[in-house]
């Protein structure tokens, strides 16, 4: 059930709208400063993210979205964040504030901003604790959250923003489920939802919503590689956040990784350049890993993407479950070379090793 809680995490942008209606679409400052923030994290331009919060913050120094954007900003700049990792207990403190000063608020107000500073800071909490394998940390928020959640459908046509929520709601909740048959009967208990309805609603959100475009985006390119197995769609969105965020190596990743399983081998160097020259152990162990598929898969160069497929390898496991995915890639990039190798028993090997980091046909069928 990890991935379903995991499509919930992003729910914490609704403080963007939510704060909007109280503060920020009343202080055109205000609401400037955010949206530079925002977009600073997301291009993981630390620096301009940081003093645009300290001017936040000065306005509104006792608002649960400063603990948020707080950790919002540790989120990003050392992601991805790991329990083990030197920040991740500042993190945590953060966002438990977050939730602390929300629940404070709804204890004396019913306002809509507390209600979704409580769900922001629940969501982004799941986030970390599931990407992170964590899940007996998950359960206690996620009652409020599915609550908070159904709450945003009947109120999604007055702000574009909840086309998000309920179009992840609608989609997932089907999409899971039969991905998973397992869950069904855990599903059934929860509100229907409807998977084509689900996208059209994303789609809209990643067309007309301010906060919210990026995340539409960025799980509409998701939704298609992972469960609609529409690369040429995935590429499309991947392509946008990339251009958008060329510094985001979590972004530029995804596009690469979309770019040589779709062969479109032209484009390659150009984002790999990105990624080699981004600081950080993350940036690098990508670079190492989609190297070494390019040198396989276009240049042929074997022995060269061997010794890079277990470089990254080696750094994909130092980050613990939050790098799953790439561990599962890195694996099966050995299983292919052993295979053209003529070692099918070396090969089964890999690629059993990266059944058991991924569940994703896509990753597991690119032999």
């Amino acid at each position: 059930m990890k991935y379903l809680i995991i499509t919930l995490i992003i729910f914490f942008n609704f403080f963007s709208n939510s704060f909007s209606q109280k503060k920020l679409l009343n202080n055109p400052v205000a609401l400037s400063q955010a949206k530079i923030v925002l977009d600073a994290c997301y291009g993981m331009e630390i620096e301009k993210a940081s003093d645009g919060l300290s001017e936040l913050k000065t306005s509104f120094p006792n608002h649960p979205v400063i603990s948020f954007l707080e950790a919002f900003l540790i989120y990003w700049e050392y992601f991805p964040l790991y329990p083990d990792h030197p920040k991740a207990e500042e993190f945590i403190f953060l966002m438990e504030d977050c939730i602390v000063e929300s629940e404070e608020w709804l204890k004396n107000s019913d306002e809509m901003e507390a209600q979704f500073f409580d769900l922001f800071g629940r969501a982004f909490f799941i986030m970390f604790w599931a990407d992170n394998g964590k899940s007996a940390k998950v359960f206690p928020h996620i009652n409020t959250l599915y609550h908070h959640t159904l709450e945003g459908f009947d109120i999604m046509n007055e702000f574009n923003e909840y086309y998000f929520t309920t179009g992840l709601y609608n989609y997932y909740i089907e999409a899971y489920s039969e991905k998973h048959p397992v869950y069904k009967p855990i599903v059934r208990f929860f509100r229907d939802g409807n998977e084509d309805l689900g996208l059209e609603q994303l789609k809209y959100c990643a067309e007309n919503a301010t906060f919210l475009r990026v995340d539409s985006k960025l799980f509409l390119s998701l939704i298609y590689l992972n469960y609609e197995n529409n690369i040429d769609s995935a590429s499309i969105y991947a392509a946008q956040l990339y251009n958008e965020f060329p510094n985001n190596t979590y972004y530029a990743g995804r596009y690469l990784e979309i770019l040589l399983l779709n062969k479109k081998y032209f484009f390659a160097p150009i984002v790999l350049k990105h990624l080699k020259n981004a600081k950080g152990d993350f940036a690098s162990m990508q670079y190492d890993l989609f190297m070494a598929a390019f040198l396989e898969k276009k240049a042929k160069k074997y022995e060269e993407a061997i010794i890079l497929y277990k470089k990254a390898l080696s750094s994909s496991m130092s980050f613990g479950p939050v790098t799953e995915k790439y561990t599962a890639l890195a694996y099966m990039g050995l299983g292919r070379v052993e295979v053209l190798k003529g070692n099918y028993g070396k090969s089964k090997k890999y690629f059993r090793e990266a059944k058991k980091n991924t569940s994703y046909d896509y990753i597991l069928e690119d032999r």
